[in-house]
């Protein structure tokens, strides 16, 4: 899941949640910045699997292969990401 300190996107981040031992959101940080600049919005977060991807408003791509414990930039200076999916 994502959130932000407001909706203007001020300290925005991405958490995640094993299920399997005590339920829990854990700020994913390995790999990403430590607050985005901008909301990761609804549809700029996918997760298929145990793999995840983030798209932000300033281009930038991230790959989790892991369930979101880390995480790797694929890609920089693309248009504003505006919607991501597993096909």
């Amino acid at each position: 899941v994502s959130s932000s300190q407001s909706e203007r996107g001020r300290q925005a981040a991405v958490y995640r949640m094993d299920l399997g031992k005590r339920p829990h959101f854990v700020k994913c940080e390995e790999g990403l910045p430590t607050w985005f600049s901008d909301n990761v919005d609804t549809y700029c977060l996918a997760a298929h699997g145990d793999a995840a991807v983030i798209g932000d408003a300033n281009g930038s791509l991230f790959l989790s292969q892991d369930r979101g414990e880390t995480w790797e930039l694929l890609e920089k200076d693309l248009p504003r990401v505006r919607c991501l999916a597993f096909a």
